[in-house]
């Protein structure tokens, strides 16, 4: 007898357990990108799809969406969905994936991301019977404002190279690759601004004598756990050493706009075209006044020619004078 109770019980669990299972709201996929590059010149909707499966008679529909266990957005059937927290002004409500009534505003559209998005998101269906979760990672990349690389050669003859980058999120890696294969650590250098991005350098030191001339220099700029790789390369070639150790300054990471100074840039159009023009105003400067002379020159000249009719000796004199007072200018130029 107490074997064929407990074979009624099994038969008896396992139906219910079956009946539950058929009424069981059940998420089939999470459609989440593991980056969202931010765009801020055409930004897009970061969108999270939630797909499951309900059987109409259950009843008391919810859906909700949560950062890092934070709720940001939830849906009712028969509502407009509504934005929370810090995503309340950065939801489209409008957004649809379906035009079944219980999967109309499954999704999340987020319109306006921002760095600090970047977590873990959840999402959360629940009916009066039952509920289920699923969660995915999400990095949301803030592309870096500047990225640049340059070496110089120090009074010792050691050949500092920096990598630079600036305004980006999430942390960089920074590395940078001597020839083909030869990675040097050197010094690493991040501080977090207060919007929220990163300033990052990597600094090397290396002998002279330990490069060879017109080898490459790459640095490499990667974020973790994501796809999102950048690179700069430059061609390494031998600079004299200097006698003076205050001709050549290693620039602080602190600014975001850093003097090319000395160093040898592999890019930076932008900068190195308002260097050129600065550096050449006392040269334009100096010729302007040069023209002036020859013209006022020129002008005495013909006068003096008019007012005269005696032989040529007056204006010999007078262009004597002349290139007497340009060649020490055009001395002092050169």
């Amino acid at each position: 007898m107490c074997v064929g109770k407990m074979w009624k019980f099994i038969i008896f669990f396992g139906l219910l357990t079956l009946v539950l299972e058929v009424r069981t709201v059940k998420i089939t996929k999470l459609s989440v990108p593991s980056q969202y590059i931010l765009n801020a010149h055409k930004p897009e909707h970061l969108v999270l799809d939630c797909e499951y499966e309900i059987e109409p008679h259950e009843k008391g529909l919810v859906l909700k969406w949560f950062l890092n266990s934070q709720p940001v957005y939830q849906w009712i059937p028969a509502r407009q969905p509504f934005g929370l927290k810090s995503f309340k002004n950065r939801v489209n409500t409008t957004y649809s994936v379906s035009q079944k009534d219980l999967h109309k505003y499954r999704a999340m559209a987020v319109t306006k991301p921002m760095w600090n998005h970047t977590g873990e998101y959840s999402c959360w269906v629940q009916t009066f019977e039952s509920n289920d979760r699923k969660t995915a990672n999400v990095t949301v990349i803030v592309p870096e404002s500047d990225f640049h690389l340059q070496y110089r050669t120090d009074h010792e003859g050691i050949v500092h190279i920096r990598c630079n980058v600036y305004n980006i999120s999430p942390e960089p890696r920074v590395s940078v690759i001597l020839g083909n294969d030869r990675i040097v650590d050197g010094t690493l250098k991040s501080t977090q601004a207060s919007n929220g991005l990163y300033i990052t350098s990597r600094h090397i030191k290396i002998p002279q004598s330990d490069i060879h001339p017109e080898s490459n220099i790459n640095c490499i700029l990667s974020i973790p756990k994501t796809n999102y790789t950048r690179r700069k390369e430059v061609v390494y070639f031998e600079q004299p050493i200097p006698s003076d150790p205050s001709e050549h300054e290693i620039e602080d990471i602190s600014s975001p706009v850093f003097s090319l100074g000395p160093f040898n840039h592999g890019c930076a159009k932008s900068a190195f075209k308002t260097r050129s023009i600065t550096s050449f105003i006392p040269f334009i400067i100096q010729i302007v006044n040069i023209l002036i002379l020859i013209f006022n020159n020129k002008t005495t000249t013909r006068s003096s020619t008019a007012s005269t009719t005696s032989s040529t000796s007056p204006t010999t004199t007078t262009t004597t004078t002349t290139v007497s007072r340009v060649t020490p200018l055009l001395s002092h130029v050169l």
